[in-house]
């Protein structure tokens, strides 16, 4: 198909009003349930995780706003077991690390259960926040975590989740993925102890840049000859922002879904097939389908509902317009 470049955009924004004048809001969550002490070249995830959180404290500036959040670190109710062992506030460098030291992987732990501490921390909290998770699989009690983090942004929050999957791969890989994507953060794999220290300081970097470049969300829309393109796009202050608009033939996906015979409510995330980047999100509910123009090619898309996940692929050809139902059932959680 052939795409005509039509425009590159570039966007100053020198608004006083976006420039953050507030301590960044962070809030760590760790997993600390048994699969932590599951080895890599030797040593255990929990150990390694531990020794690059205490190791790198220094890295965080004094005027952050820093929490923790633990879970399967003790012998609840493993769908009740995470705590908020430091609640937010201005950095503590010596509590942070006596807490760190002290965490020891118990038991299996609920990994929406501490997205749940987490809103309950953010309600009090009328600024914008970051969660910095680390996790290394699936919720213990079979529950969608992504699923959790999307009722926490449709409740209005103002935060983003970035994910470090550590050693995680396949379906609970994608669970995390869901988290950083559905909330705006960054998805980070890391499979040893090097990788681990690159990807969370990477994090820590990332998280406090944002306060000197807060950035916003806007809708873009060209329009040429007929066609038109639309996208979301996020314009960070201070900085350059380069947007390619690509106008050309599209082809259609337009997608819904069922539980037995009733169409339910389901977030759609689209990925390209074979760079697993991803393209677009959209909702489907009771008579009303997702819609998306997008170039021909190959794609997967990711479909939650409730406790419920599906994968399916599909390809597009150009001009063309395809429907894609997608089939809930008890094995899909």
């Amino acid at each position: 198909m052939q795409k005509i470049l039509l425009s590159t955009l570039f966007l100053w924004i020198l608004q006083a009003t976006l420039y953050a004048q507030n301590s960044p809001q962070v809030m760590l969550i760790l997993d600390a349930s048994g699969s932590m002490w599951g080895q890599i070249e030797g040593r255990d995830k929990i150990t390694i995780a531990k020794e690059t959180l205490v190791n790198n404290i220094s890295n965080w500036k004094e005027d952050v706003n820093l929490g923790l959040i633990v879970f399967g670190h003790n012998n609840l109710e493993r769908c009740k077991g995470s705590e908020i062992i430091m609640p937010l506030g201005l950095f503590d460098e010596s509590q942070m690390l006596k807490k760190l030291k002290a965490i020891n992987p118990k038991a299996q732990g609920s990994l929406a259960h501490a997205l749940k501490n987490a809103a309950k921390a953010l309600e009090n909290n009328d600024k914008k926040a970051t969660l910095l998770l680390i996790s290394d699989g699936q919720d213990a009690c079979r529950v969608n975590p992504c699923n959790t983090a999307r009722i926490m942004a449709e409740r209005g929050l103002d935060f983003k989740v970035h994910v470090i999957g550590f050693d995680v791969y396949d379906k609970e890989a994608e669970q995390l993925r869901c988290i950083a994507d559905i909330t705006g953060g960054k998805y980070l794999f890391a499979s040893n102890a090097e990788e681990f220290n690159h990807a969370f300081n990477k994090l820590v970097e990332k998280i406090q840049s944002e306060k000197d470049r807060p950035s916003r969300e806007y809708r873009h829309r060209s329009k040429s000859a007929g066609l038109i393109n639309e996208r979301d796009i996020e314009v960070t202050a201070r900085k350059l922002n380069k947007i390619d608009v690509y106008m050309g033939v599209m082809a259609k996906i337009e997608i819904i879904a069922r539980v037995r015979n009733d169409e339910v409510k389901t977030l759609h995330t689209i990925y390209e097939q074979d760079t697993s980047k991803r393209i677009a999100s959209c909702w489907s509910e009771k008579g009303k389908s997702c819609i998306r123009a997008l170039p021909e090619g190959k794609y997967r898309v990711i479909s939650v509902h409730n406790n419920f996940e599906k994968e399916n692929h599909f390809e597009l050809k150009e001009s063309e317009s395809s429907r894609l139902r997608v089939r809930f059932s008890s094995t899909d959680n």
